[in-house]
């Protein structure tokens, strides 16, 4: 297993972890009824989330450090360029139904404006995991051990 290999097993392991934490926190936010955004300032739970979900972060740029891409080779490049479209795929396609389901179960059609940067915070790590599950497809059924 070469060093792109390494990263994109790293990076689908930070990114299916968050989104799973994220949807634990938001359904145990559901059920309890608990305000995260406030109404007008943020709330002491919305600040604790907002710095426990810079961690993930923090670990996709020390994965980035760790494997860095210039020790790459011509055909990890070329995967990873064909990866980076399958994951804008995956974000877009996540937003569009976000942003469907948000319609549907929102008569008003209002949203408050930090849902917005949550789904944005979201749509990232799932198109880090797509691109990831892409990188490790091409990996196994191209010539991947070459």
């Amino acid at each position: 297993m070469n060093k792109a290999q390494k990263r994109a097993w790293l990076i689908l392991a930070i990114s299916i972890a968050t989104l799973l934490a994220a949807a634990a926190i938001i359904i145990f936010v559901h059920i309890n009824h608990i305000d995260v955004l406030g109404h007008y300032k943020p709330t002491p739970i919305g600040r604790i989330l907002g710095v426990v979900m810079t961690v993930p972060l923090i670990l996709i740029v020390i994965a980035a450090w760790r494997f860095p891409q210039k020790d790459f080779d011509e055909r990890d490049k070329l995967i990873d360029h064909k990866t980076v479209i399958w994951g804008y795929m995956g974000a877009f396609i996540f937003l569009a139904g976000a942003g469907w389901f948000i319609i549907i179960a929102n008569q008003l059609g209002t949203i408050k404006s930090m849902l917005i940067i949550y789904l944005i915070y979201l749509a990232y790590f799932v198109s880090a995991s797509v691109s990831s599950i892409a990188a490790l497809i091409q990996y196994r059924w191209g010539c991947g051990n070459e």
